[in-house]
């Protein structure tokens, strides 16, 4: 192209008129938005640190309300919510990769069926129960009040739902797994007024979590919210 008076913003190393086009699509190449305002010679992480996009996911982000993830090449800044581009060359790439693969099959019992994560966490506690009898540095009585909702809550938002995500956002099929997070989360949730009246009641912890009436007390709570 050449050149016209007034276009000399735009204008590239080389001298030209060009521009550089910021363009974020879904994972069936579909376009969500395009920036054509900057010219070639700005950076690629100079117009996503300006762009709406950007300042939108943080505030969702810094909201705790945020589901997914945009993919950058080596161009753009990391962030929570923006991963750069993955190269199988680059080492390091493929040695943080392998270590999440790792990391989400440690975890992938939290992503199967309710009566799965719910033996996990009846594991977690008998080896609490266990390692209490040998340190005697909790008492029983404090081991029954055990806030294990809380627990299994706090870990599963901390610890699963954040690698998931990733996997998600790279293998989009496998963000089903963080619906399911989700929704064990929300079991947790609803399962705090039961642990709670266990306790007031003196019914130890394992024989609740073992009864067919927890897991129906369950179910008919999480029905009644979505109801509302």
């Amino acid at each position: 192209m050449a050149a016209v008076p007034g276009l000399l913003l735009i204008q590239n190393e080389e001298r030209r008129q060009s521009i550089n086009v910021q363009i974020i699509v879904d994972a069936h190449l579909e376009i969500l938005n395009m920036n054509a305002r900057y010219a070639e010679s700005v950076y690629d992480s100079a117009i996503w640190m300006m762009s709406n996009v950007n300042r939108h996911l943080r505030n969702k982000y810094l909201n705790e309300n945020i589901d997914y993830h945009l993919i950058g090449d080596e161009g753009y800044p990391l962030s929570p919510w923006l991963m750069g581009g993955y190269n199988k060359n680059n080492p390091e790439h493929r040695y943080v990769f392998v270590g999440l693969l790792v990391t989400c099959a440690d975890l992938s019992d939290h992503t199967k069926d309710w009566s799965v994560v719910k033996n996990v966490a009846l594991d977690l506690y008998e080896e609490l129960l266990a390692e209490q009898n040998i340190t005697q540095d909790i008492s029983a009585k404090e081991m029954e009040s055990f806030p294990l909702p809380d627990f299994q809550i706090e870990f599963l938002k901390q610890v699963c739902l954040p690698v998931f995500k990733l996997l998600g956002a790279m293998f989009v099929p496998l963000k089903e797994l963080t619906y399911k997070l989700k929704k064990h989360i929300l079991y947790w949730e609803c399962s705090k007024h039961i642990f709670q009246k266990a306790i007031i009641e003196g019914i130890p912890c394992v024989e609740m979590l073992q009864s067919e009436q927890f897991d129906a007390t369950i179910e008919a709570t999480v029905k009644l919210l979505q109801k509302k």
